[in-house]
């Protein structure tokens, strides 16, 4: 998916061909984040309207959640069988959020980002990457910059921190081949963390 301009569009790897999706409210307006599961149900994080939305695969609206204390500033989703979990930023918190039918649960689990390993500084999480049973969660400081990545489990109790270079400037995560991916904004690389 490609956003732009309350726009999504669906694009083809092969020859990066996209076709908007014809039932987007035009009210999209900072979507940074989706995660589309096997079902192609869609996953938006707005950042600017502080809402989540789920979306079925021809972009018709089926769940938005917001709430005004507990989402804010969403980031980077991802959902894993019947929870969707959200790097939370100004919520302090990765959010584990229960799937119901085509519906978001109102009651969710808040997980401080407030690990004693972590900066004190490194308290806004912004990426998350799941691999198996472990949950990898970008945590960055003020002006989100220099963040710090750390594991956890799907109770929210953090088992280790990754060790970082001074200069790393994260920015999203992926796993890959059994690996953490974290692209470095400052570095222009790609650091790669084992499990």
């Amino acid at each position: 998916l490609a956003s732009g301009l309350g726009r999504l569009s669906r694009c083809k790897w092969q020859d990066l061909i996209c076709e908007s999706l014809p039932n987007i409210p035009d009210h999209f307006t900072q979507v940074l984040w989706t995660d589309i599961d096997e079902n192609e149900n869609i996953f938006l994080a707005d950042i600017s309207q502080h809402k989540v939305y789920w979306l079925d695969s021809k972009g018709n609206v089926l769940d938005a959640l917001e709430d005004s204390e507990k989402i804010q500033f969403p980031n980077q989703l991802k959902r894993n069988g019947d929870f969707l979990w959200l790097a939370n930023c100004n919520d302090n918190s990765l959010t584990k959020i229960p799937l119901l039918d085509k519906k978001f649960s109102r009651e969710y689990q808040r997980y401080p980002a407030l690990a004693q390993d972590l900066p004190k500084t490194d308290r806004w999480p912004t990426g998350i990457a799941i691999m198996e049973d472990d949950y990898f969660v970008l945590s960055q400081g003020n002006n989100l910059q220099h963040g710090s990545i750390y594991r956890t489990n799907d109770k929210g109790d953090i088992k280790d921190v990754f060790p970082k270079e001074f200069d790393d400037d994260l920015i999203a995560l992926v796993t890959f081949n059994n690996e953490v991916l974290a692209a470095d904004f400052m570095g222009l690389r790609i650091n790669r963390y084992s499990k």
